[in-house]
């Protein structure tokens, strides 16, 4: 696949190319980094205009790019999960509100994908907040990482009304 050549066509015209996407190991990192790119400026572009249906035929290809980016090891899994989760945001913003069942759209299934990744302890997480400068670089990395995947997983929780998040609002305030 020829990632330059999909540069400047519109979401419709990605989603259509992306439909079978390459294989993981087809595409060097870089260039899985455009794809993902690439595809995030479109959503980012083409998503106030989206219908439905539409969002209905982009989030699954959307879902899929990011995690073959993850397997070819363009991105961490953290970062593909932040990236999904501000791509969720912003197309709960566009669509109006969740649909089950649509990738993009679908909150829930979003707010278990983080609650998944979020350590088991919020109190844990916020006394260790609280001494962050004293902690081991791998903590306070530990700590940005949840800080960075909290900020857009409350805004799904809070456009879902899904109320599984809310002990982690404290949290997210306190995280450096």
């Amino acid at each position: 696949m020829d990632v330059e050549r999909l540069a400047g066509r519109d979401l419709h015209d990605l989603v259509r190319a992306l439909a079978e996407p390459p294989a993981p190991a087809d595409l060097g990192a870089g260039r899985w980094r455009a794809l993902v790119w690439l595809l995030t400026h479109a959503v980012q572009t083409d998503g106030p205009t989206l219908d439905e249906q539409a969002w209905v035929v982009c989030s699954p290809v959307v879902v899929d790019v990011l995690a073959r980016a993850v397997e070819a090891g363009a991105l961490g899994s953290d970062d593909a999960l932040v990236r999904r989760l501000h791509l969720t945001a912003f197309a709960l913003a566009c669509a109006g509100g969740p649909r089950p069942g649509v990738a993009l759209l679908d909150a829930r299934a979003a707010v278990d994908l983080v609650l998944a990744a979020l350590p088991s302890d919020p109190a844990q997480l916020a006394a260790d907040a609280a001494r962050w400068r004293d902690l081991p670089r791998d903590r306070m990395h530990r700590l940005r990482q949840v800080k960075n995947l909290l900020a857009p997983a409350l805004v799904v929780s809070e456009r879902a009304g899904d109320p599984r998040l809310d002990d982690w609002r404290a949290v997210h305030a306190v995280l450096p």
